[in-house]
């Protein structure tokens, strides 16, 4: 047997510093290189993992890895940029609700009423489509 690749993730629950639960959840894949040993990359994925949930709030994943994979850049949507996006998506609406009973633009009423920025665009067109 050729084994190419090995992957291990770790799972933990833990709890929010307001007393919520949650799961913080961490993997990683390795290739194998000719001539290495498959259980001893898979040790090392393991430790890498073990690392980050040691203290999840104050290790990054950058920290955690230590140089093992190269530097990625990610561009972040400011939140006025992402509720233009929602604005956009409650305004291309055409119907109350899909003949399904699912989706249409009584789906975004929830969201549109707990987030003051999407209520005037729900509202407008909930009153285009009345």
């Amino acid at each position: 047997m050729i084994i190419k690749k090995i992957q291990y993730s770790q799972s933990r629950e833990t709890y929010t510093g307001i007393g919520l639960k949650q799961w913080n959840k961490c993997g990683f894949e390795a290739e194998i290189e000719p001539g290495e040993n498959p259980l001893e990359q898979l040790d090392e994925l393991k430790k890498i993992a073990t690392k980050f949930h040691e203290n999840p709030t104050q290790v990054t994943i950058d920290e955690a890895l230590q140089g093992v994979l190269p530097e990625v850049q990610v561009d972040k949507t400011p939140k006025e940029a992402r509720i233009e996006v929602l604005i956009e998506e409650i305004e291309k609406e055409m119907v109350l609700r899909k003949p399904d009973g699912t989706g249409g633009l009584l789906s975004w009423e929830k969201l549109a009423n707990s987030n003051p920025s999407l209520k005037p665009a729900f509202d407008k067109r909930l009153k285009e489509l009345s």
